[in-house]
Order: structure tokens, then C-alpha cells, then sequence
């Protein structure tokens, strides 16, 4: 790490998923500490994966639409987006 940050102010930011958290890692991880920050971050944080914002709007815009009801003389379904 001291090659990529010779005066050691890098900052590595991981996410606790489990490719993050085996004991390699942790090893090499804990051997460097004092090269770089590191930033704990939550697993599928929102701030750490921007589509994730994306898919809140459109979760949100498809909870908002009213259930339709469609009747005929043969057949009576209720569509939701929740279904």
C-alpha cells in the first residue's frame, strides 16, 4: 500500500460483505492498518451502490399506482403492484 499511497493518507472503504471478511483479508488487512484509513461500511448500504437509490424510486412509483379491478361478464381479477 505504501507504493500506491507513499504518504500514507489512503483510504480503503469495504462493505462487510464476506469476500471482505475471510481470514486472508482480515490477515493482510490487520498487517497494514497503520498504511491507509480504513472505512467500515454496511452491508448493501445505499450510499455504497448508487442503483440501489434508482430501484427505491421505482419500488416507490410502482407502491403509488391504485390496485385496478377489471370485470367482465366471464372473469373478475385484482391487479396489484404488490402481488
Amino acid at each position: 500500500m505504501t507504493i500506491i499511497f507513499p504518504y500514507r493518507d489512503g483510504h480503503v472503504q469495504l462493505d462487510n460483505v464476506t469476500c471482505h471478511r475471510n481470514l486472508l483479508d482480515s490477515k493482510w488487512f490487520e498487517k497494514h492498518q497503520s498504511e491507509f484509513n480504513l472505512l467500515p461500511w454496511p452491508v448493501w448500504s445505499p450510499d455504497s451502490d448508487p442503483i440501489e437509490h434508482v430501484w427505491g424510486k421505482v419500488e416507490r412509483s410502482l407502491l403509488s399506482i391504485p390496485t385496478v379491478v377489471i370485470i367482465d361478464q366471464h372473469s373478475t381479477a385484482t391487479v396489484s403492484p404488490t402481488c
